[in-house]
């Protein structure tokens, strides 16, 4: 999805221009459908040419018009996706993004969500422990707060392997081994070697 050749070349006003071009040499306006297709792939473009901030506003702008329709999910992957890749980083609305991606349905990139929605639980996990770290008056609690978050960041990782497992798509297997590597960092951050060297 994130490689494939898109159809737009630059954001917003070629979307217009394309849109006002179908209108005169069909006499119609664009299906909604269209309309979304459109949208989504200038979004996609946006993020593949490193402008998060513009791929934020349009995957956001696309799931107020159309979510539900097709490319929902590859929507809240995309728009998690920039999050993540924004300044400020915000885990806590990634994680509320990539979850309905993550979950169980017919996905395509699913996988992907997964991976991306582990790595949000692990930035709030590490998070806390950094701030531990600053605060040694806070140590204990912040410990306690991360630890259900590298918890499920491990769970996360875990599925992911399997997930990418099933796929065979080109790139797959080092996905897996990245899940793999990320799901034994958590392990080690929970004190379990054994589980981390397995």
């Amino acid at each position: 999805l994130w490689e494939t050749a898109l159809i737009l070349r630059r954001l917003p006003a070629l979307v217009l221009f394309s849109l006002a071009t179908f209108a005169t040499v069909h006499g119609q306006p664009p299906s909604p459908e269209k309309q979304a297709e459109l949208l989504l792939n200038s979004a996609q473009k946006a993020f593949n040419e490193g402008n998060p901030r513009a791929a934020f506003d349009q995957f956001t702008d696309f799931l107020k018009k159309y979510n539900g329709q097709k490319g929902t999910n590859a929507a809240r992957l995309g728009l998690g996706l920039a999050i993540l890749d924004l300044p400020e980083r915000d885990y806590t609305k990634a994680i509320e993004i990539l979850t309905p991606a993550a979950g169980e349905g017919n996905f395509s990139d699913q996988a992907l969500a997964i991976y991306y929605l582990g790595t949000s639980h692990r930035g709030l996990g590490l998070k806390e422990l950094e701030a531990g770290a600053k605060n040694p008056a806070e140590a204990d609690r912040r410990r306690d707060a991360a630890l259900p978050k590298l918890t499920e960041a491990a769970r996360l990782f875990g599925r992911a392997v399997e997930e990418f497992g099933k796929r065979k798509a080109d790139g797959d297997a080092d996905w897996v081994e990245r899940s793999r590597c990320d799901k034994a960092e958590m392990e080690l951050r929970l004190g379990k070697p054994k589980d981390a060297r397995a």
